[in-house]
């Protein structure tokens, strides 16, 4: 479980590939609503999926479920 400032896709990609089972997205859907209503929740979270899905594609993933630490770079990367 996840709870905490989640605000983009790569947040919730980040949380799921440090060993989240879920995540939540309160905030977003709290911005949306006080916003625009239920539209406004309805638009946040499609912008949220949506996103997911891009950068899922970009980076060649076809499931959540190959998100793992080895996929986040802590430290600069070694050009040797």
């Amino acid at each position: 479980m996840f709870d905490s400032g989640i605000r983009s896709a790569s947040d919730v990609v980040k949380a799921l590939a440090i060993g989240a089972k879920f995540v939540f997205v309160g905030r977003l859907w709290v911005w949306g609503l006080s916003i625009m209503g239920e539209h406004g929740v309805r638009h946040v979270m499609t912008s949220l999926l949506s996103e997911l899905d891009i950068l899922m594609n970009v980076g060649g993933f076809q499931s959540i479920d190959q998100f793992d630490r080895n996929m986040l770079e802590s430290y600069p990367p070694s050009y040797d």
